[in-house]
């Protein structure tokens, strides 16, 4: 059954689309031209987004938190981003959620 539901989600991931797509809630598209997307993300505490893939990006955090990454295989990741940070991540499918008390915010720049 594990191996059922793993290969249900990792078909699932494959088909991921771009997280305003699918969390328009999270995700605001500030900016966008043929090179970079920039998406300005706000999770509220207890807030989750849907699967959805990112092309290679940099982000920066404004406000920080404890969040909760479920990558497309279904490994789960406990992060801490501080306010003022910023890194560089390859392209990537997954989901995200705050599980911490205090609302997170990012700016995302996504490269096309």
């Amino acid at each position: 059954m594990r191996k059922l539901l793993t290969i249900i989600f990792l078909f699932g991931a494959t088909f991921a689309q771009a997280p305003e797509k699918v969390s328009p809630d999270v995700y605001k598209v500030v900016f966008e031209n043929e090179n970079v997307k920039v998406l300005e993300v706000t999770f509220e505490p207890g807030q989750s987004d849907k699967m959805h893939r990112h092309n290679r990006m940099v982000y920066y955090v404004i406000a920080g938190g404890i969040m909760q990454i479920t990558s497309s295989d279904g490994t789960v990741n406990v992060a801490e981003i501080k306010e003022g940070s910023s890194a560089q991540q390859d392209p990537v499918v997954h989901r995200v959620k705050n599980i911490g008390k205090t609302r997170a915010k990012l700016i995302v720049v996504e490269e096309k």
